[in-house]
């Protein structure tokens, strides 16, 4: 069980190919340790694009925007939820606007079936929307 959601993310990004995912060339095993090796993004996280260049205009975060709505919307086709969406999880082809835009980190990812519901509390909380910290924070209380 320790695996299970390193076998998910392992299985998401070979299975699932898309231009806005980012995509898994090869796994390894070595005794204790998995390596994964992954596409090559040069352009970092969107965290560091926009702390480079200080702010995004429409246009570039319009065509950044649409980027990940056509992964998403690709990974939801194929039934699987990210759970984990933050800018650090952006990654990009170079720091240009004209990068590509590639969904990364699938860790909390969940392929739904269909009979299941993605129950689980998981993600980053301070990219949380409030509501869902509140609920945490009553359940956690016993309120």
């Amino acid at each position: 069980m320790m695996y299970a959601n390193l076998e998910s993310e392992i299985t998401i990004m070979r299975d699932y190919i898309h231009p806005n995912v980012v995509r898994l060339f090869e796994n390894l095993t070595s005794g204790r340790h998995i390596y994964l090796i992954l596409e090559y993004c040069p352009g970092g996280d969107m965290t560091k694009y926009i702390r480079k260049h200080h702010h995004l205009t429409e246009p570039v975060a319009k065509g950044f925007f649409l980027q990940l709505l056509d992964g998403l919307s690709f990974l939801h086709s194929k039934r699987v939820i990210h759970r984990d969406l933050k800018p650090q999880n952006l990654l990009l082809t170079e720091s240009s606007p004209s990068a590509l835009v590639k969904i990364a980190d699938f860790g909390f990812a969940k392929h739904l079936t269909e009979a299941s519901m993605a129950q689980t509390a998981c993600g980053t909380p301070l990219y949380m929307v409030m509501s869902c910290v509140l609920v945490w924070l009553y359940i956690a209380i016993g309120l």
